[in-house]
């Protein structure tokens, strides 16, 4: 996962930006680089994080592969040619683009391989689909509930300016809570499991399958039983 979010074709740079501090002298500042980069890939491997996670502490260390390059450029060394590394450039752009972005057709069979690259593709894909939440709620101003920020995020994006409000108990948007509306709409497994705590809900059929993933569930819910004070803790969660 860190070639690719380094880039395949920059590799190299940034062994050399973790290597070279600690086998040539003169470099011993950018030792740190790489002390970090360890300790973030112990940190991930251990709590289990994401997979990006260490891309923060792996960028610095292609900076310093540059800058030792360009050191050794000045001094007469030629690691690499300019045409060749202008061509490693390019390439590692063109990669990117195909790995990290949604860019290819959005076939099963391409985005199950690309997958298996980079595995946040497919979190890029079919968020449109949240556009009909609205029309599932039968109502020009909806409020919805998510139990998690990526859903979060599409509803927001895309119903934005159509009267939607979105909250969601997932880590920080908690504190934006609780919504000031009785009647609500819940998005999510987690989200549907609180309609014991409203007066009445009704299961509504779910838009198809977003990001790749199985149909979403949700209910439209009225009237907290306990007021929101008592209620909006329950959709807290962190994750």
């Amino acid at each position: 996962m860190l070639v690719v979010l380094v880039g395949p074709g920059l590799f190299a740079v940034w062994r050399t930006g973790l290597v070279q501090p600690w086998s040539r002298p003169g470099n011993e500042e950018m030792r740190l680089v790489s002390l970090v980069v360890i300790v973030m890939l112990v940190w991930t491997v251990v709590i289990p994080s994401q997979l990006y996670y260490p891309a923060g502490a792996a960028l610095p260390g292609l900076w310093v592969g540059w800058v030792l390059l360009d050191r050794a450029w000045q001094q007469g060394a030629k690691p690499w040619r300019p045409r060749r590394t202008r061509a490693r450039v390019v390439a590692n752009g063109v990669a990117s683009v195909m790995i990290c972005l949604p860019v290819l057709p959005t076939s099963a069979v391409v985005t199950r391989l690309v997958s298996r690259v980079n595995p946040m593709v497919s979190d890029q894909l079919g968020w449109a689909d949240t556009a009909q939440i609205v029309d599932l709620a039968r109502g020009s101003e909806t409020t919805v509930v998510t139990d998690s920020y990526p859903v979060a995020g599409a509803v927001d994006y895309y119903l934005r300016g159509k009267g939607v409000r979105v909250y969601s108990g997932h880590n920080a948007l908690w504190s934006l809570g609780p919504p000031a509306s009785q009647r609500v709409v819940l998005v999510g497994p987690i989200a549907r499991t609180m309609t014991d705590w409203f007066v009445s809900c009704q299961p509504v059929s779910a838009p198809p399958a977003m990001s790749g993933r199985s149909p979403v569930m949700m209910a439209i819910c009225d009237t907290p039983r306990r007021g929101w004070a008592r209620t909006w803790p329950q959709f807290r969660r962190l994750g």
